[in-house]
């Protein structure tokens, strides 16, 4: 897909009265802060639950960002690529538990159901470890670990909107699906 031609939307998901949990709304604001190509719509979407299905209809390419609990080290970032990498992974990792309306994949799945516009065909979901102990109704700050995971992540996706792709040299594959993880996730961009 040539990305400055595509249109493109990037959904940031999270509460951001639940500390780490709120990742994604805070990539979402620094991607907002950003330069980036007419072609590309940011939106700092809470706790969407199924209204995601309206914010992607008819986008040719969406790019949800979320906190997760996969049991990895606080900051850790991940990449689904597809649908099918969100479904499979979501499947087998009951650990990735959403504290939103509903979870990502029941999203997903009506979106499949209800087909185009709404059936995200391409989607690139990133995942934010989150420091479990940073976690609770009341914190309004990221920890430390996912405030620099955060940073980095915004500049990967916004380097990768203005140059159209992603360095898949900065990503190692785990497995078949589509599940990549960032490779020196703690290192600074």
């Amino acid at each position: 897909m040539v990305l400055d031609k595509a249109r493109v939307v990037v959904a940031g998901i999270g509460n951001e009265a639940v500390g780490d949990d709120a990742a994604g709304v805070q990539v979402a604001r620094a991607l907002s802060r950003e330069t980036l190509p007419p072609n590309v719509t940011v939106h700092e979407t809470g706790m969407v639950g199924f209204r995601m299905i309206d914010i992607w209809a008819g986008a040719d390419l969406c790019m949800v960002v979320d906190a997760m609990d996969s049991g990895e080290a606080p900051g850790a970032i991940w990449w689904f690529d597809g649908p099918s990498a969100v479904l499979q992974c979501l499947s087998e990792r009951e650990s990735l538990v959403s504290s939103h309306e509903c979870h990502l994949k029941e999203v997903i799945e009506l979106g499949t159901v209800l087909g185009p516009p709404f059936s995200p065909n391409n989607l690139a979901v990133f995942g934010v470890q989150v420091d479990c102990s940073w976690l609770g109704f009341g914190r309004l700050e990221l920890s430390p670990s996912v405030q620099k995971a955060c940073h980095r992540l915004s500049r990967i996706i916004a380097d990768m909107l203005v140059r159209g792709s992603l360095l898949l040299s900065e990503w190692e594959k785990i497995d078949s699906s589509g599940l990549y993880r960032l490779k020196e996730t703690n290192k600074t961009r």
